[in-house]
C-alpha cells in the first residue's frame, strides 16, 4: 500500500511546513472580522450621523427661507407664488437701422404675484401692447445685439408696464418683464 512516511498524520516533520499556513488562516479570520467590524461601525456611523447632516442641511435651507420671509414681512407683504401673463401674440416691430429696416419680434411675459394684478394686466393688455410696440420701435438695432442692450430694453419695458398699471389700478403690480422669445432679422 503506502509508505509510512506518506501517511504520517501524527505531526512529525510535516508540522513545520503547515505552521505558516495555519497562522495565515488565523490572520485571515482576524482580518475578516476586523473588516466586518469596521464596515458595520462605518455603516452605523453613516446611518446615525446621516440624519444629523440632513438635518443641518434642511435647517440651513429653512433658515434661509425664514430670513427671506422675515425680510418680506418687514416690507409689509409676504411673497406669493409667481403668476406669469403673456402678451398673446408677441410684439412685432420695425427698427430703423441705417439703409435697411430690421424686424424685431419679442415674446413678452410679465410676472405678478396676485390674481388681481394678473386680471388687471389682461384687462389692459391692448394699452400695454400699444405702448410696448411704440417703445420697441424706437430701439436702436445695434444696441439690441448686446446683452446689455436687451437688458436695458427689458428694464424700460418694465417701467412702461408698471406706469400703466399704476395709472389704472393704483399699484405697479408687475414685478418683472421677461423676454421668452427675441428675434431680430435684417
Amino acid at each position: 500500500m503506502a509508505n509510512d512516511e506518506d501517511l504520517d498524520l501524527s505531526g512529525g516533520e510535516g508540522d513545520d511546513a503547515e505552521a505558516p499556513s495555519g497562522g495565515g488562516k488565523g490572520k485571515l479570520i482576524i482580518i475578516i472580522a476586523a473588516v466586518l467590524l469596521l464596515g458595520g461601525g462605518g455603516a452605523a456611523y453613516f446611518m446615525m450621523g446621516g440624519d444629523d447632516a440632513d438635518t443641518a442641511e434642511s435647517t440651513s435651507v429653512e433658515g434661509e427661507s425664514a430670513d427671506t420671509e422675515k425680510s418680506d414681512e418687514a416690507l409689509g407683504e409676504a411673497k406669493q407664488p409667481a403668476i406669469y401673463v403673456s402678451v398673446p401674440n408677441g410684439i412685432l416691430a420695425q427698427l430703423p437701422s441705417g439703409k435697411k429696416m430690421t424686424t424685431l419680434q419679442i415674446q413678452v411675459d410679465m410676472m405678478v404675484r396676485t390674481p388681481e394684478a394678473a386680471e388687471a394686466l389682461t384687462k389692459h393688455m391692448p394699452l400695454i401692447e400699444n405702448d410696448l410696440l411704440l417703445y420697441f420701435s424706437a430701439a436702436d438695432a445695434k444696441e439690441l445685439k448686446t446683452v446689455e442692450g436687451k437688458d436695458n430694453l427689458r428694464q424700460g419695458a418694465l417701467k412702461i408696464v408698471q406706469k400703466i398699471m399704476q395709472e389704472k389700478t393704483g399699484k405697479p403690480g408687475v414685478e418683472k418683464v421677461l423676454f421668452s422669445g427675441f428675434v431680430m432679422q435684417r
